[in-house]
């Protein structure tokens, strides 16, 4: 399918198909697949609690893994993965997908060269390949992400190595956070912590939980912001700066979930400092670097 085709269907879906309660925030997505099969579908919520739906990224992906799964997983097993996929939203400009889908529609594409189409109600157009979207989503073995790293930096990825995890404050904050995480005996997940630091000087520390459901658990960078959030609304505390500890010789970074958690509450002004390490090494970057072309207010009006 070509380009103008699929940005039609990635519109009708979204027109005909979304069903924004909460927001009227109109999405539709449509994806293309390797063995030539054409999937959209548009965004869903339910008022006041946008949890239950998803993003039309999301729901199409788990459409086609429905039909024709298992989806392959960074390109690896599985039956297929998306080549190229179009977003369109009733938006003045185009938009890009959140965090979380940049995680899903990653783990799904054969190649992380992969394009992302998006159209808005205007004229204006946007394409990006689906790792200059999420240049560290861990194709590694156990989701390790040293290799992506040697090529983002080769491709000008800014980026740092530091003398060791517990070189840094924060990185060493999140390694004592570390040990209180839960996993239960179905998990294989290493254990993990973070620490946040705001511009109030403040810190606060998270750990990995998982739970069957996963609705009470969380990453342990999700967890640390649902402690920094506990407060009156209009105190919502901004981050300058996180860490990140993955116990093990396995270097994971942030999610695109954890990432677009950190968007929503970084500092006004100025970017996000973002150490992650593991055992064996640690880097440090920024959130502007690790989430390019965010998806958020600006897209929203807020």
């Amino acid at each position: 399918m070509n380009t103008e085709h699929l940005l039609q269907a990635a519109k009708e879906a979204g027109l005909n198909r979304a069903r924004p309660l909460a927001s009227n925030f109109k999405v539709g997505a449509a994806f293309e697949f390797s063995n030539g099969a054409i999937f959209s579908g548009g965004n869903t919520e339910d008022r006041g609690k946008t949890i239950v739906g998803a993003c039309a990224e999301r729901n199409t992906l788990a459409a086609a893994n429905n039909q024709m799964g298992p989806l392959s997983e960074y390109g690896i097993g599985g039956t297929v993965g998306w080549r190229q996929a179009a977003v369109w939203a009733n938006t003045p400009g185009p938009i890009t997908p959140c965090g979380i889908c940049r995680d899903f529609m990653s783990a799904t594409a054969v190649t992380p060269e992969a394009q992302v189409l998006s159209q808005c109600e205007g004229p204006s157009r946007s394409i990006f390949t689906i790792g200059e979207l999420l240049p560290l989503a861990g194709r590694g073995p156990g989701g390790d992400v040293k290799d992506e790293i040697e090529a983002w930096r080769l491709n000008g990825g800014k980026i740092t190595q530091l003398a060791s995890s517990d070189s840094n404050p924060l990185i060493s904050r999140a390694m004592v956070a570390a040990d209180r995480s839960y996993v239960p005996p179905f998990s294989n997940e290493p254990i993990s912590g973070a620490s946040l630091l705001t511009e109030a000087g403040e810190t606060h520390e998270g750990f990995l939980v998982i739970d069957a459901t996963t609705r009470l658990g969380g990453t342990a960078i999700s967890m640390a912001v649902r402690s920094a959030l506990v407060g009156p609304a209009e105190r919502t505390p901004r981050v300058i700066a996180v860490g990140l500890y993955t116990k093990g010789d396995v270097l994971r970074a942030p999610t695109g979930c954890d990432l677009q958690l950190l968007q929503e509450i970084r500092a006004k002004h100025g970017d996000v400092d973002v150490m992650f390490g593991c055992d064996k090494s640690a880097y440090k970057t920024t959130l502007d670097a690790l989430l390019p072309h965010p998806f958020g207010r600006n897209d929203l009006g807020y």
